[in-house]
């Protein structure tokens, strides 16, 4: 049996500032679980690109949560940021027990 990864991850895409721009530490931590054979399952918020055009991204996969922070509210910044953090935490822990079973 294959060794599997769960990965929560709060952004919709493993790249910050679109394809292959920005911050690569997501990227390259799939490329060394892909190279160690490793069944990666990503739960991450909907919007991001489409894994399956992506060569190594097509070699995981996705479960996709509700993107609470695209979600407006009227609240001063620190108290939206809590607000995130709870809408986050409840809808990818559900996920991510669906995904583990």
């Amino acid at each position: 049996m294959r060794p599997r990864v769960l990965i929560v991850n709060p952004w919709p895409g493993f790249w910050s500032m679109g394809a292959g721009a920005g911050c690569s530490d997501e990227y390259e931590t799939l490329r060394g679980f892909v190279a160690a054979d490793v069944d990666v399952h990503y739960v991450l918020p909907a919007g991001g690109p489409d894994s399956t055009a992506d060569a190594l991204a097509c070699r995981a996969r996705f479960t996709r949560v509700p993107d609470v922070f695209r979600e407006a509210r009227p609240f001063p910044a620190p108290l939206k940021r809590l607000w995130w953090y709870a809408r986050f935490a409840r809808a990818s822990s559900r996920a991510a027990c669906a995904v583990a079973r």
